[in-house]
C-alpha cells in the first residue's frame, strides 16, 4: 500500500461520535480548585505572645522599666572587682544607674560591659527567681498565719518587707541588708546595724558623705561613703577580706561616675 492509499483510507475512515456524558464525566472527575484561604500572620494569640516576648525582655534588660517609682536624681556607678588570678573568666567590672529610695538603693539598670552573654544570662536568672519570689509570698504568708491561728501563737508585730535598707556594693545579685531606714535617713547616715561605726567625713562628687565602716567577724570590713542630701545613698564603697598575714586585701571598689539630677 503506497502512501496515498493509506491517505484515501484514512480520508474514507470515520471515527465514531463521542458519548454525550464524556463531558459530564470529564468536569466531575477535574475538582474546580478553591483558592485557599489567606493566612492570618498576627492571629490574637500570636499578638499576646509577642507582646509578652518585648516585655520579658524588657524586663530582663531595664527591670524597673514599668515601675511607677520617678527619682529625682539617678547615679551612674562603677564597680571594680579585683578577683586576682581564680577570678579569670568572670565578670570584672559592672555598671550600674541606682537611686536611693528613703534609704534603701534601687538599681534602674545594671550590666558587666565586657560580658554581654553573662550580663543576660544572670538577668534571666535574676527575673525568675525574683517571679518565683513574688508568687510563693502570698502562700508562705497564709501558711504562717495558719500555725498562728491554729497554735495561738503569740508574736511581736513585724516591720513590713521595705522597712530595711539595702546597699549593691559590687553585684547586682549580692544586695547587702544594712539596717532600717528610718533610723539610717534620720541619723544623717550614722546607724547601720552590724556594729558599723562613723570614721570620718568626705566630700564625693560635690556631695558631703558620711563614712561608716561595719566588720563582718573580724575578716572582712565593708566601708561606705554615704550621702545625707541624696538619702543616704553610698557613693563609693569598698569591701576589704583580711589576708593570712594579717594585711587587708580590696577585693571591690564602687564609686559614683555621675549625679543625675532629675527636673
Amino acid at each position: 500500500m503506497t502512501d496515498t492509499d493509506l491517505d484515501d483510507l484514512l480520508n474514507a475512515w470515520l471515527a465514531p461520535s463521542p458519548d454525550e456524558s464524556l463531558r459530564e464525566r470529564l468536569q466531575a472527575g477535574i475538582a474546580v480548585r478553591r483558592p485557599r484561604p489567606v493566612r492570618r500572620l498576627l492571629t490574637p494569640l500570636r499578638l499576646w505572645a509577642m507582646a509578652a516576648t518585648v516585655i520579658l525582655v524588657v524586663l530582663i534588660v531595664n527591670p524597673d522599666a514599668f515601675s511607677k517609682k520617678v527619682s529625682t536624681y539617678t547615679v551612674d556607678s562603677e564597680v571594680t572587682l579585683h578577683r586576682g588570678p581564680e577570678g579569670v573568666g568572670l565578670p570584672q567590672r559592672v555598671l550600674m544607674t541606682s537611686y536611693n529610695d528613703a534609704g534603701t538603693e534601687v538599681l534602674r539598670a545594671w550590666s558587666f560591659p565586657d560580658q554581654p552573654v553573662e550580663t543576660a544570662l544572670l538577668k534571666t536568672r535574676m527575673l525568675a527567681n525574683d517571679t518565683r519570689e513574688r508568687l510563693a509570698r502570698p502562700f508562705e504568708k497564709i501558711a504562717k498565719y495558719y500555725y498562728i491561728v491554729k497554735y495561738g501563737l503569740a508574736t511581736p508585730p513585724e516591720d513590713p518587707d521595705d522597712a530595711y535598707a539595702i546597699v549593691y556594693p559590687n553585684r547586682p545579685d549580692t544586695p547587702l541588708l544594712i539596717g532600717k531606714r528610718a533610723a539610717l535617713v534620720s541619723s544623717d547616715c550614722r546607724t547601720i546595724h552590724g556594729g558599723a561605726e562613723v570614721i570620718g567625713h568626705d566630700v564625693v562628687m560635690n556631695y558631703a558623705t558620711t563614712i561608716l565602716q561595719q566588720r563582718n567577724g573580724g575578716a572582712r570590713k565593708l566601708t561606705l561613703w554615704m550621702a545625707p542630701e541624696l538619702s543616704c545613698f553610698a557613693l563609693r564603697a569598698t569591701i576589704h577580706e583580711m589576708q593570712p598575714d594579717g594585711s587587708w586585701k580590696l577585693v571591690s571598689e564602687k564609686k559614683a561616675l555621675k549625679v543625675n539630677v532629675n527636673p
